[in-house]
């Protein structure tokens, strides 16, 4: 994955998923990979469940969480219960030309 590639709505939380009726339960909506980029360019997202290709490039998956800040992010994937078994971080904005990534 390249990393360029990369309103609020009733009854949808800040954390883009959306509550059903019952209190503390969570359900989120499968989406494509372009799908996630229209609706969450250029944030941060945590994706669950993703489903990838022989090269684990990401097909669709669940934002679970999204944020521009990283750190916001991570502090969130803390949190979260329960965590997912699957998920990718994915960064939906532009990288800077100096940016150097240490694999």
């Amino acid at each position: 994955m390249t990393p360029d590639r990369l309103a609020a709505d009733e009854g949808i939380d800040e954390d883009g998923t959306i509550e059903t009726a019952e209190e503390g339960q969570v359900m989120t909506e499968r989406l494509t990979y372009p799908e996630i980029v229209a609706r969450y360019a250029p944030e941060w997202v945590l994706i669950g469940d993703p489903e990838t290709d022989e090269h684990l490039e990401i097909l669709s998956g669940e934002v679970l969480i999204h944020s521009p800040d990283r750190d916001e992010l991570g502090r969130r994937m803390l949190a979260l219960q329960p965590r997912p078994a699957r998920c990718a971080v994915e960064f939906l904005g532009k990288m800077p030309d100096d940016l150097a990534l240490v694999l």
